[in-house]
């Protein structure tokens, strides 16, 4: 996510994306499970990863901490620590790689998240104010959400956030519907067809609690969908933990599941399957793991080692939810980061 050209001359025959450089040697060891070498080609080969071209979108000064892809697959969102968000279109791209439309969704207020809506019309932006706020698929500003009043104690009181942001998406599939997760332990529910103030602030439809073991406000780290219908929300703690809440209710829920210690640090994302029957998390204790959506007791799978700097490191299940991938980074003067890939099936390192 780095700034500034690369200065290379820009040659017409190396326009395109380019195959990025095999893996090193050290990543290409015997297996974990001890069934001999697998190499990067093979691994990509086997599981089919998207992994053969890429292309480096520069232009940011601080570290990408935010990317969406819309539906179509035509757009990419990137947000930074530099507090701007950039929109590239591939149809519309040159070989400058630069992208059409930069926003500063807050002045001076870093990025936290992105995401687009299922139908790819618009996007919400989540900074580390308490004010989320939805941009049509162009940039331009369509609606901020309120900000709460932080001297009511019961947060359910309140109209929308009173701390930072941790994170914010869409409805799987109600374009209307934006979920988000703040420091103030909450996680809400917005309807963009909801009524505004009078200063054109939408309040929130639904508020969740995080408690924590002590019944006190737990700062909400992470928060998600189930993937199959959006009936289900997994909200992740500042402590570790994992809740799980019953989006149907109209106003107010408390979680109907706990694991308390499922991480040794702070959540930085929760991820469902594609059949919402898997749960991926991630923590500051640079581990990554998978657990049972219907049994929510202990982990089905943990992978360590998974180096974890930002608190919006994330992960991904492949669409047919065979394979996880999370993006490491890379420590200062040790190299880049890189993507690692994790047999959710199997429960090991793929590449």
């Amino acid at each position: 996510g780095g700034g500034g050209d690369d200065g290379s001359d820009g040659d017409d025959s190396d326009f395109g994306p380019r195959r990025p450089p095999t893996a090193p040697e050290e990543e290409e060891d015997s297996d974990e499970d001890g069934g001999g070498a697998r190499t990067a080609e093979g691994v990509a080969g086997e599981f089919a990863l998207p992994v053969s071209h890429e292309v480096v979108l520069k232009g940011h000064t601080k570290p990408v901490v935010a990317l969406a892809i819309d539906p179509a697959g035509s757009r990419v969102l990137s947000g930074s620590m530099d507090c701007d968000v950039k929109i590239y279109d591939f149809g519309g791209m040159d070989k400058t790689h630069k992208a059409f439309r930069q926003i500063t969704p807050e002045e001076g207020n870093l990025m936290v998240a992105l995401g687009y809506s299922c139908t790819g019309d618009k996007f919400v932006a989540a900074t580390v104010s308490a004010q989320p706020k939805v941009f049509d698929r162009d940039g331009h500003e369509l609606v901020q959400f309120i900000k709460g009043d932080p001297y009511i104690a019961d947060m359910t009181n309140t109209k929308g956030h009173t701390s930072c942001l941790a994170h914010a998406e869409f409805h799987p599939y109600d374009k209307d519907t934006v979920l988000t997760a703040a420091n103030d332990g909450t996680v809400r529910v917005w309807d963009l067809n909801g009524q505004l103030n009078f200063a054109g602030l939408l309040s929130c439809k639904q508020v969740m609690k995080l408690r924590s073991e002590r019944n006190l406000r737990l700062a909400a780290t992470a928060c998600a969908y189930s993937t199959e219908n959006g009936s289900t929300v997994a909200g992740g703690g500042e402590d570790g933990s994992l809740h799980l809440f019953d989006a149907r209710f109209t106003k107010f829920a408390r979680a109907r599941a706990t694991v308390r210690a499922a991480h040794q640090g702070k959540i930085t994302c929760i991820q469902f399957s594609p059949d919402s029957r898997t749960i991926a998390s991630r923590g500051m204790d640079d581990v990554v793991k998978l657990w049972d959506a219907r049994k929510f007791k202990e982990p089905l799978k943990e992978f360590p080692g998974v180096l974890t700097l930002y608190e919006t490191a994330n992960v991904a299940f492949s669409p047919d939810g065979r394979l996880v991938a999370a993006g490491t980074s890379g420590k200062p003067g040790e190299g880049s980061g890189r993507v690692r890939f994790f047999d959710a099936q199997r429960g090991e390192r793929t590449g």
